[in-house]
């Protein structure tokens, strides 16, 4: 079975979408019944992992392009639309010559424009859509659509859309079973230049307003009184990530908080180092890092929508939440996390799908390119 994963961001910035393709690549890549190949916007290059030529979205001339066409992400820019596009020109080639039987993806355009080549060319490979950005049905275009969340699945099918056209299965999380501190918290403040003597909070989020709302969280911390804690924000900087930093430059001073864009694998300190994990954003797809933040140990703050109840509960009742979303799993090999709830001083298992899943999305891609061979 030969699938293309296809992400243009990946090498280029850094979203959920980015972390999971290429976590979830690492993983599966050596599977035996699977022929992956990673086609991705910049990076390392591999015998099976292929950076594209493409306009990164937040490079200058990406964003004089989508300013012209008038194109573009309200929360990624109008660079966004030009990097896909410009992306999947340089995929052209690789569909051509690859031959793949699934085309895997998460950016919405780009699979748009997939289909359109599919179309023209009469290629009869199969387009999987993983809605990491819950985006709404109908999806006419897609051969089938992985649903992560039970909110976006059923509302799918409130909609019209057919059960046998859809899965419903939760992102998988590259997380250790034990959870190991080779540095104190001391330690990993001081190599991090964080405050010692402060809490902490922390929030990973793209750097903008209009969707992770960093100045609603910044101008709520402004009025608690001295000593505030102290402001860490990681994340990819955008079009509006300049407003952020004034704003909180302004209200906060320059001493109380940093905004720093960092590689993945350092993420996983900053959980280890601070105290709190905020998110305060109204709408998530699935909400990665608050996952990674419950099982780095940290009590999270977020807000009580139905997106984030299902990702994040500070309650046991969250485990029985994950069960009821993976009902492939045996009761006997659900893989657990425990995770230490400051918040309750209490421990609890928390589930937390783990890859690899129990050969679920290898069965997905099955089906998917027994169809195209059909």
């Amino acid at each position: 079975m030969k699938v293309f994963i296809v992400c243009s961001g990946l090498g280029n910035t850094q979203r959920g979408y980015e972390t999971f393709f290429a976590s979830l690549f690492d993983v599966f890549k050596d599977e035996p019944n699977l022929e992956l190949t990673l086609f991705k916007g910049g990076g390392a290059r591999s015998k099976a992992e292929h950076p594209l030529w493409n306009l990164p979205s937040e490079s200058s001339l990406a964003k004089k392009i989508g300013n012209w066409l008038g194109v573009g992400c309200p929360t990624l820019g109008r660079g966004y639309y030009v990097e896909q596009a410009t992306f999947f020109i340089s995929l052209i080639p690789r569909l051509v010559l690859g031959r793949p039987d699934v085309v895997y993806f998460s950016d919405f355009n780009l699979g748009q424009f997939i289909w359109h080549w599919k179309r023209l060319s009469r290629q009869r490979f199969k387009l999987l859509f993983r809605n990491g950005g819950a985006y709404p049905p109908p999806y006419p275009r897609f051969d089938h659509v992985q649903q992560i969340t039970s909110v976006c699945f059923d509302a799918a099918i409130a909609a019209g859309e057919s059960r046998e056209s859809q899965t419903l299965l939760p992102s998988g999380f590259a997380i250790p079973k034990v959870l190991e501190r080779r540095f104190t918290k001391r330690e990993l403040r001081e190599s991090l230049s964080l405050p010692l003597d402060r809490t902490v909070i922390l929030t990973v989020s793209a750097v903008n307003k209009s969707q992770k709302r960093l100045d609603y969280l910044i101008e709520e911390l402004a009025m608690l009184p001295h000593p505030r804690p102290f402001l860490a924000i990681l994340g990819q900087r955008g079009h509006e990530s300049i407003a952020v930093e004034e704003l909180a430059s302004a209200i906060l001073g320059a001493d109380h908080y940093f905004i720093r864009t960092v590689p993945q694998d350092v993420v996983d300190s900053y959980y280890q180092a601070a105290d709190i994990f905020v998110l305060a954003s109204l709408r998530e797809g699935f909400g990665r890092v608050m996952v990674e933040a419950l099982a780095a140990g940290l009590p999270c703050v977020v807000y009580h929508v139905e997106m984030q109840h299902i990702s994040v509960a500070t309650k046991v009742e969250y485990a029985q939440k994950v069960v009821s979303l993976l009902p492939w799993v045996p009761e006997s090999g659900q893989a657990t996390t425990r995770c230490s709830l400051a918040a309750t001083g209490q421990q609890r298992q928390v589930a937390i799908p783990l890859f690899p899943l129990p050969d679920q999305l290898a069965s997905v891609y099955s089906a998917q390119g027994e169809k195209a061979n059909s």
